[in-house]
């Protein structure tokens, strides 16, 4: 009898450690996923071959310190359209996306998308109106003579159930559309990264986009309280929030595909972290890891500026549709990210009414002396394509 119960009891210990053990590596396997640094072996990934950047990565930069806002030179158009994210054509047109409105031109209904052409110097400027249907998109990109796309279906959070791609020719005409990722895939709304004219800045033969991380339906906002040391993020702690109409959990995703296989879900690399300050790759969608983990849900957009060599990634920090503007900075499109500024209620001091919940830049606008051109859009005042001169300031 003794014997059979000290049999017993080795074979319960050992399944104890088994299981405890099975447990602690699904908990570390989970918690990687939020890492910055990782092994070869633990996610597949290829290491991107570093350098082979273009002449304009391997230039020092001169980090942006200040940005100054003219806030006399705005200009407005489409009034009760929103979203217009911007991209730079090889024709020296520059295209947008409008959503929920009646265009530029006015249309006798309401669309719920619609992609339209700027055209002419920033004083001057003069719309289009190409093409119409139904969904979102906050991601647009210019390539030879190809518009590229992003969009979810419908309005709201049902645009975060699905993406798909579609791709146009430069007059608006559809070619081809292509079903890409899910929200099991835990991506949504992507924004291409804005490398200037036709991706004139582009370092590699790749095309890159971030993507938010969607929460399931019905779910609470996981807010993710960062702190600042040095001018760099790092996640302090993660709390659970209210449900919001966005359900992004604020986890940023960075993905790639070869420029002339964007159509093609296979072709997709996603960011898996970094290995000695090199970014690794990997197929599996499921091993991909956060590039950017900032504090609140928001839509994003991500620039590259020539003359400070820097990305700029813009977002909404605290609450959506509060004019609450998170700008960072980065020398690599996959960071280290820096807080180039933090401001509440943008622009309410200057009669700005603060309901604005996105922004990106018009890269044609930008000028060698660091001049650009900011495009935002919100609710109420702000239901439009609204666009400013800025200043960038540093050493």
């Amino acid at each position: 009898m003794k014997t059979t119960l000290r049999y017993l009891h080795r074979t319960l210990v050992i399944t104890s450690i088994f299981i405890s053990t099975a447990l602690l590596a699904g908990f570390l396997l989970w918690h990687s996923s939020y890492g910055e640094s990782v092994r070869p072996a633990e996610t597949g990934a290829v290491v991107a071959s570093a350098p082979g950047y273009s002449d304009h990565h391997v230039r020092s930069s001169r980090p942006i310190e200040r940005i100054t806002w003219h806030w006399a030179s705005i200009k407005t158009a489409a009034e009760g359209t929103d979203n217009f994210p911007m991209t730079w054509a090889a024709d020296d047109r520059q295209y947008t996306m409008g959503g929920d409105g009646y265009g530029f031109e006015i249309q006798k209904s309401k669309k719920s998308i619609i992609l339209s052409r700027v055209t002419g110097p920033y004083d001057t400027q003069r719309y289009a109106d190409l093409w119409d249907s139904d969904g979102k998109s906050y991601g647009l990109l210019a390539l030879g003579n190809r518009l590229y796309a992003w969009q979810g279906p419908g309005s709201g959070i049902k645009s975060f159930a699905e993406t798909w791609l579609y791709m146009f020719d430069l007059n608006g005409q559809l070619l081809e559309k292509k079903h890409l990722f899910s929200q099991s895939d835990r991506i949504c709304m992507p924004a291409f990264l804005q490398l200037g004219k036709d991706y004139e800045y582009a370092f590699d033969d790749w095309v890159y986009a971030y993507a938010i991380e969607p929460l399931p339906q019905q779910s609470f906002s996981v807010k993710r309280i960062w702190r600042e040391a040095d001018g760099v993020l790092s996640l302090l702690q993660a709390v659970v929030g209210s449900p919001l109409w966005d359900v992004g959990t604020g986890n940023v995703w960075l993905m790639r595909a070869p420029r002339d296989q964007l159509m093609d879900r296979k072709a997709y690399q996603f960011f898996a972290g970094l290995i000695d300050g090199v970014p690794a790759w990997t197929a599996d969608i499921r091993r991909k890891r956060t590039v950017i983990q900032f504090a609140e849900n928001g839509l994003v957009s991500c620039t590259y500026v020539p003359w400070s060599n820097t990305y700029l990634f813009a977002t909404e920090h605290s609450n959506s549709f509060k004019s609450n503007l998170l700008m960072l900075q980065a020398k690599f499109p996959w960071g280290p990210w820096h807080i180039l500024g933090r401001w509440n209620s943008w622009g309410e001091q200057q009669g700005i009414q603060p309901t604005s919940f996105y922004w990106n830049f018009a890269t044609k606008w930008f000028d060698p002396n660091g001049g650009a051109v900011i495009v935002f859009t919100g609710l109420k005042e702000n239901d439009r394509y609204n666009c400013m001169r800025v200043t960038f300031e540093g050493k």
